[in-house]
């Protein structure tokens, strides 16, 4: 625990230097923790996005919850609770987080993951006054999806989606990208190439077909559904 903390009070300072600032001219979601996420990430030998959670995660508990990292830290919480605690209280506000932190982490050495977690759930549903339907209205409203140029005739898509719609979209091109795979499983695609390749057929289906349509299952794949 003590050398995941050093590892993460690391990466925050890391996050600080000036040479993870973002080129001139870069697609609108880089940031520092951006491009620091993905060094690390290159360095761990991790997808890019265990490297944005864990750059995300270091700097959150040393900025809003140092009591947890300093538990941390000294070894007396592990560092699958300092998660835990950082990855369900950074959805709430700092003032609420620390609330539930107060509470939480004097018994975080004692209790296993799975009762933390529910003992998290009940302080936050306590000591939150605003419904967590509100919340998630709240965060719906914020939804978007964005298109950036990228090089070597490449874009990049990006999007801030409701649970249920990326758990619709990744097993709709899950879905897809196996069903090709059985089709063709030397063609030397990768399963990633493959989903863009059903996103795609998916879209150009919709522009041939002249009108934005819904997919059903095929026994070839994934086709638009008939007028």
């Amino acid at each position: 625990a003590a050398m995941s903390a050093r590892k993460a009070k690391g990466i925050t300072e890391l996050a600080r230097r000036v040479e993870m600032r973002p080129v001139d001219g870069a697609r609108v979601s880089m940031s520092p923790q951006r491009v620091t996420a993905l060094e690390v990430a290159a360095r761990l030998a991790v997808s890019s996005a265990e490297g944005e959670a864990l750059v995300a995660r270091a700097e959150y508990l040393q900025r809003v919850l140092p009591a947890t990292f300093v538990a941390w830290a000294e070894g007396w919480v592990e560092t699958r609770k300092a998660e835990l605690i950082a990855r369900k209280l950074s959805r709430h506000v700092d003032d609420l987080a620390r609330k539930v932190e107060s509470v939480v982490l004097p018994k975080a050495p004692e209790l296993t993951v799975e009762s933390l977690r529910r003992l998290i759930n009940r302080e936050i549903h306590r000591l939150d006054p605003k419904d967590a339907q509100a919340r998630h209205e709240d965060a719906r409203q914020r939804r978007y999806i964005v298109i950036t140029p990228g090089e070597d005739g490449m874009s990049w898509i990006e999007g801030y989606v409701p649970d249920e719609v990326a758990a619709a979209v990744k097993a709709t091109l899950d879905a897809g990208a196996a069903s090709r795979k059985q089709e063709d499983p030397d063609d030397g695609r990768t399963m990633g190439a493959r989903r863009v390749d059903v996103l795609a057929a998916l879209a150009f289906a919709a522009i041939a077909d002249g009108r934005i349509a819904g997919c059903t299952a095929s026994v070839g794949g994934l086709e638009p559904d008939a007028p």
